[in-house]
């Protein structure tokens, strides 16, 4: 069983792995710095991040500026992953003057799949893994609408032919009214994406996808699942068995 700072570690790190898997699938780059990394993938989809970032004390304030200096030229990306687990506040301290802000901030939580169970609705919806193109495409739309954010297809399109991503659809009356993408990396199930097309909410359909999702996981010998949960979404996983365990904070700079 793994300990606290363990499973935050593991959160953190699906999500950075995502991240370098799309810059890695896109001809983009990926940059590792003595004191932090980076992945940019070609497409500006929200998966260009700094992350890793491990600063002495002493070297803080140095380092974010030449950090800052390097979002400037468009070097780095300008959003940052921090993880409240494993990284010191003062860390925080020092984005804040210097002109980053935290603009949003998930909850850290996972669950031990050796002990989760399937339970099922077969009268909630249909749940089925995306095959084409054409039914990717209206996924793609439900997740826009859930979170009121455009994506580039060309980077999902991509994701769709690889190995370690699925993606799932929950079908009412032949129409995708809910999502997930499920990424696996080291027996380690990543759940992504899970979205719900607004006239649809609060009628099971979030559920039964991940419980779905997670008993692939399961059955593909993953130990572990994790993901980064919103405060709407968080009572949702915590009655599936997920347990919170770190914040995830997500930060920007913002120019003068």
């Amino acid at each position: 069983m793994c300990k606290i700072n363990d499973f935050a570690l593991i959160i953190e790190k699906n999500l950075i792995n995502l991240c370098i898997k799309a810059a890695n699938i896109s001809c983009g780059e990926v940059v590792k710095q003595d004191y932090y990394s980076w992945a940019k993938n070609s497409y500006l989809e929200g998966y260009n991040k700094v992350f890793d970032m491990n600063i002495p004390l002493a070297d803080i304030k140095e380092v974010i500026m030449l950090l800052r200096k390097n979002i400037e030229l468009e070097i780095a990306p300008k959003h940052l992953l921090i993880n409240s687990y494993t990284q010191a506040i003062i860390l925080e301290d020092y984005l804040k003057s210097l002109n980053f802000n935290m603009f949003y901030q998930q909850s850290g939580m996972a669950i031990d799949l050796a002990s989760f169970k399937f339970e099922n609705n077969d009268n909630i919806g249909e749940i089925r893994t995306i095959k084409s193109a054409s039914e990717l495409e209206k996924w793609i739309l439900i997740t826009e609408e859930a979170f009121k954010k455009k994506r580039n297809s060309h980077m999902y399109k991509m994701f769709l032919s690889e190995n370690d991503i699925r993606f799932y659809g929950c079908y009412y009356k032949d129409k995708i009214v809910a999502t997930l993408m499920l990424y696996i990396k080291d027996a380690i199930a990543g759940i992504h994406l899970v979205g719900t097309a607004n006239e649809f909410r609060g009628k099971g359909f979030g559920t039964l996808i991940t419980m779905t999702a997670l008993r692939d996981a399961k059955d593909l010998g993953c130990k572990y699942s994790v993901l980064q949960a919103s405060d709407m979404g968080k009572s949702v996983y915590k009655s599936i068995g997920f347990k919170e365990y770190c914040k995830i904070r997500h930060w920007e700079y913002n120019r003068l």
